[in-house]
């Protein structure tokens, strides 16, 4: 077995443990998501995908409630990821280079910032519209997968936000999308900064929703 199989396996073994059920399913739809994106994804690439969330499947995982900010919460959940990929590394004899950018990848996975952060993002965040959105919403219902929804689009890319149009979603789940979009719509109407300057910036996802009576009535 050589090193790149070895920690393949060993991730989804970790991720095949979650508590949540679409863990699973999540890693490998956002490595499937990842080569759509980019064919040619490299092995770095490949191994942040399938491992960027192996915090949310540990039982000591980074938890929401433990944190006032947002970000905060993001930013330890993205570091914790990268350590025990690390680890997994290190155990199966991953050549440094893959193994030192494939860390530095899951790092940045929530928030990008460069072409290869960004894809991972977008594959990411597709991801979670394609195969987490309908139990996430069978679970926390409209206002809170409403709420996550906006911060899952304010991180795409403008050049990946085509594909959420060609997901097949239950009407329900289309006219939360389409609310949600919306919103971000209207943010980005408000927004005076200029579109090159920003990537996938990461704020409060729950800021947007002291205005929200701007959308009501949709």
């Amino acid at each position: 077995m050589n090193s790149f199989t070895c920690a393949w396996q060993k991730i989804i073994e970790v991720i095949g443990g979650s508590e949540v059920p679409e863990d699973h399913r999540h890693a490998e739809n956002t490595v499937e998501w990842l080569v759509r994106l980019r064919p040619n994804a490299n092995l770095a690439l490949l191994l942040a995908a399938l491992g960027h969330d192996i915090d949310r499947a540990t039982p000591d995982r980074i938890r929401r409630e433990s944190f006032d900010d947002y970000d905060a919460f993001k930013n330890a959940h993205a570091e914790r990821s990268a350590a025990l990929l690390a680890e997994i590394f290190s155990e199966c004899g991953v050549e440094e280079a893959i193994a030192s950018e494939a860390c530095r990848l899951v790092r940045l996975h929530e928030v990008g910032g460069t072409p290869d952060a960004d894809l991972l993002c977008d594959a990411d965040s597709l991801s979670y519209f394609d195969v987490i959105l309908p139990l996430y919403y069978q679970r926390e219902g409209y206002e809170e997968s409403l709420r996550r929804c906006v911060w899952g689009l304010r991180r795409i890319t403008p050049g990946s936000q085509q594909y959420l149009t060609k997901m097949r979603q239950s009407a329900e789940l289309q006219k939360l999308v389409t609310h949600a979009l919306r919103i971000v719509e209207q943010e980005v109407e408000c927004d005076t900064e200029p579109a090159s300057t920003k990537t996938h910036e990461l704020s409060d996802p729950y800021s947007v929703f002291r205005a929200e009576k701007i959308t009501q009535g949709f």
